[in-house]
């Protein structure tokens, strides 16, 4: 996600680079509330054969056991510092998956080089099978990580078309008034000629 903040700034401008990020924070933000509403962890917070079947060398493996320790701590009101004091496993967020809701949104942003946009694509397909092959997420957590992704990206694309089309309609009505003005001045003009050549024919006569 940060390249591809370099990468949007450098080649689109430092305003495409501040969409990105609002709508990374977007989905964020989003993510977080509907987290609050309905707290939920992956698949192997309730496996029965989780750990018998898990290769227990990977990192992923005891990252996973010691959200779950915690987690039965917070349960039983525990005081200790390891239940009191934030770490990163703090921040798992099950539903919706944030995993694929970031890069679907760095797709998007980078959708204008195409190469790259592809090569990212390819990433975001390994890391939807890894997270479902490890047990981080359930099916409908992907699916609420798109919706929560193509929802942070209209309302971006909304939010910044408004002031295009402001701009647009307020370029519109600066045209109308000067091409208004001209007719008016060139009506002032033929006028004023018709009342000289009626005085001239008065005087004639």
């Amino acid at each position: 996600m940060g390249a591809a903040l370099i990468f949007v700034s450098l080649a689109a401008g430092r305003k495409a680079g501040i969409r990105y990020v609002a709508t990374l924070l977007m989905a964020y933000y989003m993510g977080l509330i509907l987290f609050a509403v309905w707290p939920a962890m992956g698949p192997f917070s309730i496996c029965k054969n989780h750990v018998a079947n898990f290769d227990t060398s990977l990192a992923t493996f005891v990252a996973q056991e010691t959200m779950l320790a915690k987690a039965r701590l917070l349960l039983q009101h525990s005081t200790i510092s390891a239940v009191q004091n934030v770490n990163m496993a703090d921040l798992y967020i099950g539903f919706p998956c944030l995993h694929i809701a970031f890069p679907l949104i760095v797709i998007w942003s980078l959708r204008q080089w195409r190469r790259i946009a592809v090569l990212v694509a390819v990433f975001d397909l390994v890391l939807v099978s890894s997270i479902v092959i490890l047990e981080w997420h359930y099916l409908i957590d992907l699916v609420a990580g798109i919706a929560i992704a193509a929802l942070a990206i209209l309302i971006q694309e909304r939010s910044h078309a408004a002031p295009a089309a402001g701009r647009s309609a307020h370029s519109d009505v600066e045209t109308s008034l000067r091409i208004w003005r001209q007719l008016s001045t060139e009506r002032i003009l033929a006028l004023q000629n018709r009342a000289a050549e009626s005085l001239f024919l008065l005087h004639r006569t």
